[in-house]
């Protein structure tokens, strides 16, 4: 028996399923290019496991919002952690020793960012 099976906003390379996703290219951009238009010119990027395409993707589209607007990529702005609430704790710990402190934070995932926003 067969059992239709469909990924959301995930893609697998399996010709049996099928995936729903967005652009997650453009929207990190879209993001990341929000915080530029709100005066933000230092921005942290947290992220999950570089090797998902959502991730990557997102991460890409930060990096081309930056360039686009004359701004430094930094990769010591990039954090990529296993997305978990300790990991939050621990982000949002090193983000507030950090000198000059970023302006504006770009996290990939909702549930992180609400974590890290618990903790500020």
């Amino acid at each position: 028996m067969a059992i239709p099976l469909l990924f959301f906003d995930r893609v697998v390379a399996y010709k049996q399923c099928v995936s729903i996703v967005i652009d997650n290219e453009k929207a990190g951009y879209a993001a990341a290019a929000h915080l530029i238009s709100q005066g933000c010119r230092r921005i942290m990027h947290i992220t999950g496991s570089l090797q998902r395409n959502v991730y990557a993707d997102r991460l890409e589209g930060y990096r081309q919002a930056l360039l686009e607007h004359g701004l430094p990529y930094e990769a010591s702005l990039v954090v990529e952690t296993d997305l978990s609430q300790e990991a939050g704790t621990q982000v949002v710990e090193m983000v507030q020793s950090l000198k000059p402190i970023p302006d504006g934070i770009f996290v990939a995932n909702d549930f992180y960012a609400v974590t890290c926003m618990g903790c500020f």
